[in-house]
């Protein structure tokens, strides 16, 4: 087992990425207090910051598309290519 970040907790949302080489993780960065997800290679390295992805709520995986919940706006990320996309809707 290898810890992939060294952050002190406040992670959580894991998901693997579909050819299991890397992970997605929901976290607050202390260096610069700000909640993203990122992504992180499963050998360990530098977390990159999927820009556009922040305090996921609930959330579901669909293939390689995880739809999620944030701030009250429905969105999904594509686990391929890290692109985020919104959804329109109303109550």
């Amino acid at each position: 087992m290898v810890q992939l970040t060294s952050w002190a907790g406040n992670e959580f949302g894991t998901l693997f990425s579909s050819d299991s080489k890397s992970i997605y993780i929901s976290a607050t960065n202390l260096a610069s207090n700000k909640n993203s997800y990122y992504k992180v290679e499963i050998i360990g390295g530098t977390p990159k910051e999927i820009k556009g992805v922040s305090n996921v709520g609930s959330f579901s995986l669909n293939k390689e598309t995880l739809y999620y919940s944030s701030k009250g706006k429905l969105k999904s990320l594509n686990l391929k290519t890290d692109k985020v996309a919104s959804f329109s809707h109303s109550a």
